[in-house]
């Protein structure tokens, strides 16, 4: 899961969508945010994958699994952005599909706000999210 923590410093977003031309049981779509809980900490990366189970993108009944993992606090946003991009290059290749970059750089209700205007960003119900949580 991804925390918008307004006290969080956000790096960004990758989303990497499925293919649709796949059979639905192959389609499946990759999401990485990554952001560090105090300026000097580590970074933290979470992603997930899931695993669609119909022809509905959104479906609840899709399978995600999350991941984790952990970036040097001795890098800084250029040199964290650097490797990143080496990832979802590769990523991205591999599967045919585009990647959707959101460079926050700053706090978690910033990155709400500009995943929100993503047009991959939705809710269980399919909707397009249109509205912040309080902060």
């Amino acid at each position: 899961m991804i925390e918008f923590n307004p006290e969080y410093y956000f790096l960004g977003f990758w989303f990497i969508g499925h293919n649709a031309d796949a059979p639905v049981a192959a389609r499946y779509d990759w999401l990485m945010a990554v952001w560090r809980e105090q300026p000097a900490g580590d970074w933290t990366m979470r992603y997930r994958i899931r695993r669609h189970h119909g022809e509905d993108p959104w479906d609840n009944d899709d399978a995600k699994t999350w991941y984790g993992g952990v970036g040097s606090r001795e890098l800084d946003d250029e040199a964290m952005l650097a490797r990143i991009e080496t990832i979802v290059s590769q990523l991205s290749g591999a599967t045919g599909q585009p990647c959707h970059s959101v460079i926050v750089q700053g706090d978690g209700q910033k990155a709400m706000a500009l995943m929100l205007q993503q047009p991959w960003c939705h809710d269980a119900s399919g909707q397009p999210l249109d509205v912040l949580p309080p902060a």
